[in-house]
């Protein structure tokens, strides 16, 4: 019976030996996925770190970029105040030249009523003085020889020039008859002078 006994104990001795080994070897597999799960997942948090500090760049990137479109949208409003102000100030400018310009033409107009004015009273001057040089007394030894009357315009001598009464000049009156003085007057040209 020994024999029987000690013959099953072998057989659960190699038999647990067995399962032991077994459960060994799975243990090793075991641990050898656990490792390997071990190795993923410290490859999934540096992948989750890398993608957090991605994150933050981005979000800080995010930050600066609404930074700036906020400062672009603030300057966009300073810059359509000043076209705003400058709009306005551009129409106050119009209104002015458009009153300087209505000025210059009333201006204009005066200038050319002046002008027309002026050469009407250049024309009055000049004939006024023509009329004076007709009536201005010719100056006595200008035209006159010593013996004999030269006619100022056309130059004839002699017979050519006759003496006559200058009714325009009243010398004074004998009695009630007046008394003119002289004048030559030329036969040819009709000039009187003297």
């Amino acid at each position: 019976m020994k024999d029987l006994t000690s013959g099953l104990d072998d057989k659960v001795l190699k038999g647990l030996h067995n399962k032991i080994d077994q459960a060994n070897a799975a243990v090793s597999e075991l641990s050898e996925k656990l490792t390997k799960k071990d190795e993923q997942i410290d490859a999934l948090r540096a992948e989750r770190d890398e993608i957090n500090l991605k994150y933050v760049e981005i979000t800080t990137e995010i930050g600066n970029k609404t930074n700036e479109l906020e400062k672009v949208k603030s300057e966009v409003v300073e810059l359509k105040k000043s076209i705003s102000s400058k709009d306005e100030e551009i129409k106050t400018m119009n209104f002015v030249v458009e009153e300087v310009n209505k000025k210059i033409v009333e201006f204009n107009k005066t200038l050319d009523e002046k002008e027309v004015l002026i050469d009407n009273l250049n024309n009055k001057l000049e004939k006024a003085e023509s009329e004076l040089n007709e009536l201005k007394p010719t100056e006595p030894g200008e035209f006159v020889s010593e013996d004999r009357l030269i006619c100022p315009r056309c130059g004839a001598v002699g017979k050519d020039i006759k003496q006559e009464e200058d009714k325009s000049k009243v010398l004074g009156y004998v009695g009630h008859l007046p008394m003119y003085g002289k004048v030559s007057a030329c036969k040819k040209c009709g000039e009187k002078f003297g």
